[in-house]
């Protein structure tokens, strides 16, 4: 979780005084798996250290009126920094680090505050699009996941059975994952994940779900820390020790679930589009990859450069 959030930390201070200051959040973060030798299988109920969670997404934004991209990339921020706090909590030795990094973001919440009404009117000013922009920079539909927990899932609700663990694999959980893993050997190996992995908060809400063939991860959704999808993708090609790559399109969502970025990949290189959106939708641009290399630009206003890799 602290490398996630410094991850998001990191691209919201690059974004925080670009024009428009858009916000980007989200790395793949570690995979959920257990080691043999220091976890056990124990009923989900019987973890310790969950506290009822609610989730925002489902209980505040329903009658709440629409927030600006600004103030939305000031709440996910907020959320981060709760979730740091609860870090601490758990691991008090912790401390001097995350406290830096909460002032860290609480110095983004005020550049982000004070900044905010030249990004509204830099929002304002932006030109209309194209019917033949509009049209190329209308997102893709994003891939359908095919996970049984719906996002709204709390730890405290997982029950052994609805994991689904394939044949040799066991339920392995913590208060930050419930996972099936093939069990190690103490002392020699490590449990390989093998069917579903969830991951969750301090509070109990789901920050990842992903599933696992034998160490290959086959496909992953992350969450926001407000509620809402922040990624969804397929992978493919890899095991415990190299990590799986990217097939199809990968798509990510602000924090309201606009579509924020969306690029193609085939066996982990990018080809094809990759384009990106402000929060509220607007395109910045994309770029056009063949086997991760550059061919093509494209910006809102219908410029298009080609690249002297072609």
């Amino acid at each position: 979780m602290e490398r996630r959030i410094t991850s998001m930390l990191v691209g919201l201070v690059v974004v925080a005084c670009a024009g428009g200051c858009r916000g980007g959040s989200g790395v793949h973060a570690d995979r959920t798996a257990g080691s043999a030798d220091t976890l056990a299988i124990v009923p989900i109920s019987a973890v310790p250290g969950r506290s009822p969670a609610i989730r925002e997404d489902e209980t505040q934004r329903k009658d709440a009126p629409k927030m600006s991209a600004t103030d939305e990339q000031i709440r996910e921020l907020e959320a981060q920094i709760r979730e740091l706090e609860a870090l601490v909590e758990r691991d008090p030795s912790s401390k001097a680090q995350i406290d830096a990094q909460v002032k860290n973001l609480r110095s983004v919440q005020e550049l982000l505050r004070k900044n905010a009404p030249a990004m509204d009117a830099n929002r304002a000013a932006r030109p209309p699009l194209s019917a033949e922009m509009k049209t190329f920079f209308t997102p893709l539909t994003p891939v359908a996941i095919p996970t049984w927990f719906p996002d709204t899932t709390l730890h405290s609700e997982v029950k052994v059975e609805e994991m689904r663990c394939p044949t040799g694999a066991k339920v392995y959980s913590s208060p930050s994952s419930i996972n099936c893993s093939i069990p190690g050997v103490p002392g020699h190996s490590l449990a390989v994940s093998h069917g579903l992995a969830l991951g969750f908060d301090t509070s109990g809400k789901l920050s990842s779900q992903s599933f696992f063939e034998r160490g290959d991860l086959k496909w992953e959704i992350r969450y926001h820390l407000t509620g809402g999808r922040e990624k969804v993708g397929f992978y493919g090609g890899g095991t415990e020790e190299t990590d799986s790559r990217e097939q199809g399109v990968q798509t990510r969502f602000s924090p309201s679930g606009v579509v924020i970025a969306q690029t193609e990949y085939v066996n982990g290189k990018k080809n094809g589009w990759r384009k990106a959106w402000e929060a509220d939708g607007y395109p910045i641009g994309a770029t056009r990859y063949r086997s991760d290399v550059e061919v093509e630009s494209a910006l809102p206003n219908g410029t298009h450069t080609q690249s002297s890799n072609q």
